[in-house]
């Protein structure tokens, strides 16, 4: 398939089966980020912390719901991390 098919069916996809996307700053996936490690000791880059970030953004209306959340990639180097948990 040619990319523009690609993005058509990713397109279509989503208009079907997504109610909402939700983004966040970069202060919220620096906070992700931090979270992550806290609680779990896990290094996490700033994209794997984006469904934190969202999902905090979010919490009044998820409050009492299990969510589940997709924590990927620890590709983020040694200093922006430690500025992160610095801060």
């Amino acid at each position: 398939m040619c990319p523009s098919v690609w993005v058509q069916v990713f397109a279509l996809i989503i208009r079907e089966n997504v109610g909402d996307i939700v983004g966040g700053t970069g202060d919220e996936v620096r906070q992700g980020m931090k979270i992550y490690f806290t609680a779990t000791h896990n290094v996490i880059e700033g994209a794997g912390a984006a469904s934190l970030a969202a999902a905090l953004r979010r919490k009044g209306s998820l409050s009492g719901k299990r969510v589940g959340l997709i924590a990927s990639g620890g590709n983020v180097d040694h200093d922006v991390f430690a500025k992160v948990l610095m801060e």
